[in-house]
């Protein structure tokens, strides 16, 4: 039974992953957390938990070694500790392999390493890209958002580290369902100008065009990358899924119409915010990769039809808080 550790455990994605791994009955599973609250929560769904930042790599790099942990999941979505953790995970894998080298056993399964990035590495490509295309580069056919192109070189360091470690990358476009933050900037001024006059002011512009998918679909993504991490990912391990394309406008009026609002609405741009400008992408983004190698299909699809559902999960996720 593989041991997985994952980082940033009690988050978004990460919880419902580490659910869906123990469900299975293939996976012991372990998750950083930085809080003992958070702790608590996971010791309620049978998750192993650890209570470290995920900067602390002598904390759960320990974990790794006393638990023979099988893969690691970076669900951490941080910047500052993203170059760390890798790093970390070379040297304890490195360490691993002198160890048994030294018993006479040079052949052994590599650690694991699942990186969570996003399709923002894309930004708005000029036509339809795959995770096959090269990113951050002059061969690119389009440009990482700001907020995220640190990315670029950072997949290229990982996908370097293969004769060390077993490695894949799985690119999630903006996640829906069950709450997810992300959705605040343009759902919470719709939300506020319910019985009140007066535009509502959505930081974008009407042409934008996000890749969207619901958590249930990443999660079957990321638990298949897991279970094919042992060289079954062929020669490019990179994954992105994607559920649809939907425009800002469709989303801002489709919301409106579930809370019933009348309001008008003004499309005011980013501004220069480089998160504005990184929800606002013209996403056009091809997932046959992860169909052909994974079997993945997205399941959840009707954003818009069914979206009265997602922004009543949204508000009470935010209200709960």
């Amino acid at each position: 039974m593989p041991t997985i550790l994952i980082l940033g455990c009690a988050g978004y994605v990460a919880l419902p992953l580490a659910l869906s791994l123990l469900r299975s009955g293939n996976h012991t599973v372990l998750g950083l957390v930085r809080r003992e609250e958070q702790a608590k929560l996971l010791l309620q769904n049978e998750i192993q938990p650890v209570v470290a930042d995920a900067g602390d790599v002598a904390a759960w790099t320990k974990v790794i070694e006393d638990e023979h942990v099988d893969v690691v999941v970076d669900c951490s979505s941080g910047y500052e500790h993203a170059g760390k953790i890798l790093e970390a995970l070379l040297a304890t894998a490195k360490k691993r392999k002198v160890e048994l080298d030294k018993e006479g056993f040079g052949q052994v399964v590599k650690l694991g390493f699942v990186y969570v990035s996003g399709t923002w590495v894309h930004g708005s490509p000029r036509s339809r890209v795959s995770a096959t295309h090269p990113i951050g580069t002059s061969k690119s056919l389009g440009s990482p958002v700001s907020v995220t192109s640190w990315r670029a070189q950072h997949e290229q360091a990982i996908l370097s580290s293969r004769s060390d470690l077993d490695v894949a990358i799985v690119r999630p476009g903006m996640v829906y369902g069950r709450g997810g933050w992300i959705w605040d900037t343009w759902w919470s001024p719709i939300l506020a100008a319910r019985g009140g006059p007066g535009k509502i002011e959505i930081p974008a512009g009407k042409e934008g065009r996000p890749s969207v998918v619901h958590v249930d679909d990443v999660v079957s993504g990321l638990h298949a990358v897991i279970d094919r991490i042992d060289g079954r990912l062929g020669s490019w391990p990179v994954f992105d899924l994607v559920g649809e394309h939907v425009g800002i406008e469709a989303i801002v009026e489709a919301v409106k119409e579930a809370v019933g609002v009348e309001n008008e609405v003004e499309y005011v741009g980013a501004n220069g915010n480089t998160f504005y400008e990184a929800l606002a992408v013209k996403a056009n983004v091809d997932v046959g990769r992860a169909t052909t190698v994974l079997g993945w299909r997205p399941v959840i699809k009707d954003f818009l039809l069914r979206i009265s559902v997602y922004v009543k999960a949204f508000e009470a996720a935010k209200q709960a808080k």
